[in-house]
């Protein structure tokens, strides 16, 4: 989107395009107020968004990546390196169901037991400080995202993704 902009294709097109960070809980919420005309999200939540009750008037339109990248990072000398290993260890929730039954799935497909998870209720906006601060042991990411800035920061950290303990973490058409 931002190489769109920078490369003039919008304009070309005869958009007018403003890119504006979306808020803590996503951007979701934007475009279902009308802030916003067009945001993007992450396929783990979109599910609470568009189906029950509560559901928001949005529409999924497309995937900007191929697979899933969501998963769990910890500090290298956390040793969780697979969700058998998130037992004892304190993890940062969001405390949504679609999230703890994904966490629940994977932690107990991979051999332990889902209440041994210490779920600390929090929505961490700085994964490198969460982590670096000991405010949580792992914290569900998106690669893309805060996996980098782990990088960028220098932080030596373990990650596995869902896809890798559990297929029904992703979604794929064959």
């Amino acid at each position: 989107m931002y190489v769109a902009q920078k490369k003039g294709f919008y304009k070309d097109a005869g958009l007018e395009v403003k890119i504006v960070q979306g808020p803590e809980n996503g951007a979701d919420s934007l475009v279902a107020t009308g802030e916003g005309d067009f945001g993007v999200s992450f396929q783990d939540t979109m599910a609470s968004y568009v189906v029950g009750a509560g559901a928001l008037p949005v529409t999924a339109i497309a995937a900007i990546i191929q697979h899933n990248t969501s998963g769990i990072i910890s500090l290298k000398d956390k040793g969780i390196t697979s969700p058998v290993k998130m037992a004892g260890h304190t993890y940062a929730t969001w405390e949504t169901p679609i999230e703890q039954g994904i966490i629940k799935r994977c932690v107990e497909a991979d051999g332990s037991d889902y209440n041994q998870v210490k779920m600390i209720p929090s929505t961490v906006a700085d994964e490198v400080s969460a982590l670096k601060t000991d405010q949580v042991d792992c914290i569900w990411i998106f690669w893309a995202w805060a996996g980098e800035k782990c990088e960028l920061a220098g932080l030596a950290t373990n990650y596995f993704m869902f896809k890798d303990f559990d297929a029904r973490s992703t979604t794929t058409r064959r």
